[in-house]
C-alpha cells in the first residue's frame, strides 16, 4: 500500500457496537502526527537455492494487522472514545444542562470497546476495524494545550468511503485540569 505524509491524512474514529464490525466515524480528529498503517508478520525461508547468499529466498506472510500512533491535542468530545477503549467502562452523568461528567473505570476483561479508524488522503480512503488502544500518553505542560499520543493496533485496512467533517471542539490547558489520587472513586472529591 502506498504511503502519504501523516500531516496531510484526515483521521476519524467511531465506537464499534460489535468488535471488528466497522462503523462510520463519529469524530474527525485534528492531529499533529499520524503513523498508523498496515503491517505484516512474515516467516522467512532459510533454504538455499544454489548460491552463497543467506537469508532464504522466500518470505511467506503469516498475518496481517495495523499498528501505529495517533498524536494530537486533546479535544473534549473525541478524546472520550480513546479513553473508553483504554479503560473499558464509561459512566456519564449530567453535569449541567449542556455538559456531562464522564467517569472512566478499568474494566478487568479483554472486551473493551473497539474502534474503527478511518483515514482519507490523496491516495484513497481506508478503514481499520477492530482497533484497540495499546498505549496512551497524556502530556500536560504549563500554559500549553494538553496533548496525547495513542498507540493503536487493529485489523488490516480495507477500502472505505470517508468524508471528514471537522467541528469546533473544546481544548484543555493545564489550568483546566486537576490530578488527584484516592483509594477509590468515591474518595476523589475530597482528595
Amino acid at each position: 500500500m502506498a504511503k502519504f505524509i501523516g500531516r496531510l491524512v484526515k483521521v476519524g474514529i467511531g465506537k464499534e457496537s460489535s468488535r471488528g464490525v466497522g462503523v462510520a466515524a463519529s469524530f474527525t480528529i485534528p492531529k499533529t502526527n499520524y503513523t498508523f498503517d498496515d503491517k505484516a508478520n512474515k516467516a522467512r525461508s532459510g533454504e538455499g537455492l544454489g548460491n552463497i547468499s543467506g537469508g532464504g529466498s522466500k518470505a511467506i506472510v503469516t498475518g496481517r494487522f495495523s499498528e501505529g500512533a495517533l498524536e494530537g491535542e486533546i479535544n473534549a468530545n473525541s478524546f472520550g472514545l480513546l479513553l473508553l477503549s483504554t479503560f473499558g467502562t464509561d459512566t456519564p452523568s449530567a453535569y449541567s444542562t449542556s455538559a456531562f461528567k464522564h467517569t472512566y473505570t478499568l474494566n478487568n476483561t479483554n472486551q473493551h470497546s473497539s474502534l474503527s479508524v478511518h483515514c482519507e488522503d490523496s491516495i484513497g480512503d481506508v478503514v481499520f476495524k477492530g482497533c484497540m488502544v495499546d498505549t496512551l500518553e497524556i502530556e500536560v505542560k504549563q500554559d500549553e494545550i494538553v496533548t496525547f499520543n495513542a498507540g493503536l493496533k487493529g485489523r488490516k485496512g480495507n477500502s472505505d468511503v470517508f468524508t471528514p467533517s471537522f467541528v469546533s471542539d473544546y481544548k484543555f490547558v493545564s489550568r483546566d485540569l486537576e490530578f488527584k489520587v484516592a483509594a477509590d472513586v468515591a474518595s476523589l472529591a475530597a482528595a
